[in-house]
């Protein structure tokens, strides 16, 4: 899908803009007023209109809100070369394991105590009360060989769920 200003390379689609605008005047029973497709081609001609494709399919046209419309469009534009940066980036990433072990990284690790202590058989109340007194008694040491269970730490990323997500958007179409 590709969204941009309309020009005049889009004005093939003028009269399909027309025939939409139209129907859903009828749908929705709403005041849209008709519009001739030299009208829309005016609009596209002064950078007045933005239009959606789907490789050359027409798939949406905007001609409202005239003044927050370049800040839309500049908005995906910045959006799109900030991916394209991650993308260059995100396979450098390393995790730096040393970190997590400075001192006032320490209490990371009470939730997993915490989860540990649940799991075990201790009530989440008293589980939660007896951490907090431990923290605010500066008793507590963090277990640092516990591994994370939940769905989105370090070790349980979740990469093949969003793995799964992506491969459905790119089967379905939704992601180009």
């Amino acid at each position: 899908m590709e969204i941009c200003f309309a020009d005049e390379s889009h004005h093939r689609y003028a009269q399909q803009i027309c025939d939409t605008i139209q129907d859903a005047h009828q749908k929705r029973g709403t005041g849209i007023a008709n519009r001739t497709p030299e009208y829309i081609c005016t609009r596209m001609t002064n950078g007045n209109a933005v239009i959606a494709l789907d490789g050359d399919r027409f798939a949406g046209y905007h001609r409202d809100l005239q003044l927050t419309k370049p800040i839309v469009m500049n908005a995906f534009e910045q959006l799109i070369e900030l991916l394209a940066v991650f993308i260059e980036v995100l396979p450098e990433i390393r995790v730096n394991e040393a970190l997590a072990q400075h001192e006032k990284y320490q209490y990371i690790w009470s939730v997993d105590t915490l989860n540990k202590w649940v799991s075990e058989g201790m009530p989440f109340r008293e589980a939660y009360q007896k951490m907090a007194q431990s923290i605010a008694d500066q008793s507590y040491a963090p277990d640092t060989s516990l591994k994370h269970v939940h769905l989105g730490s370090k070790d349980q990323l979740g990469l093949d769920h969003i793995k799964q997500k992506l491969d459905s958007a790119l089967h379905n179409g939704r992601l180009s």
